[in-house]
């Protein structure tokens, strides 16, 4: 897992699935959380009140093969 605050990298991940303690480390930052889907706990917490960046919503934004290794770029993903 990484937080970025005042740099945007030009390639970001590997990008895994999402867990709901990474939710509890990010959300004192307000910060959006780059993921491949993840547990159903995560899920539900992360799509009722979190910066949900799934790329089972924003796919054309990450590239890889599932489900081991999908990564992206800073400017596509954040790009809302």
């Amino acid at each position: 897992m990484a937080l970025f605050q005042d740099t945007q990298p030009q390639y970001i991940g590997p990008v895994r699935s999402l867990r709901p303690y990474y939710i509890d480390f990010v959300s004192p930052f307000d910060a959006g959380i780059a993921h491949v889907g993840g547990s159903p706990e995560a899920l539900d917490q992360i799509r009722n009140g979190g910066k949900d960046l799934d790329q089972f919503f924003n796919g054309d934004s990450y590239c890889g093969n599932l489900p081991v290794s999908h990564h992206t770029t800073f400017t596509p993903v954040f790009k809302n």
